[in-house]
């Protein structure tokens, strides 16, 4: 299966949104780009409190508008997953952030799994 590539660009818009969550009051613990090996797409995972206090659904009425208003044309709502703090792929993802020098560009994830989830790649944004 052909995968596509993660470009610096949906890595900016990435951050540039995470910040712009943040700032509308969603706090995130982590976010990540990850390319799943099942699907061969890149989703952007947000992990959030809100999620493990509100649920999904609560979670996404919140996220989407701030898409909309934050207007990133490099992400679309089908790129997005959110996932709670708890989340196993959360907690991996932290942990092996945490582990590693965090540099402009952010922990490059290779051929393992986060989580429950096994990846061809991921890209952890620095805390």
């Amino acid at each position: 299966m052909d995968t596509a590539t993660l470009v610096e660009e949906q890595i900016d818009a990435g951050k540039r949104f995470v910040a712009h969550l943040e700032k509308s009051g969603f706090p995130v613990d982590v976010a990540l780009w990850a390319l799943a090996s099942e699907d061969g797409q890149w989703s952007l995972y947000i992990a959030s409190p809100v999620v493990d206090a509100n649920g999904t659904s609560a979670a996404y009425a919140r996220v989407f508008p701030e898409l909309s208003r934050s207007q990133e044309s490099w992400i679309t709502p089908f790129d997005i997953k959110l996932i709670g703090s708890q989340h196993p792929i959360a907690a991996e993802a932290a942990k092996y952030r945490s582990s590693v020098f965090s540099t402009r560009v952010g922990p490059n994830f290779r051929g393992r799994k986060l989580g429950d989830l096994i990846v061809e790649e991921a890209y952890i944004y620095p805390k």
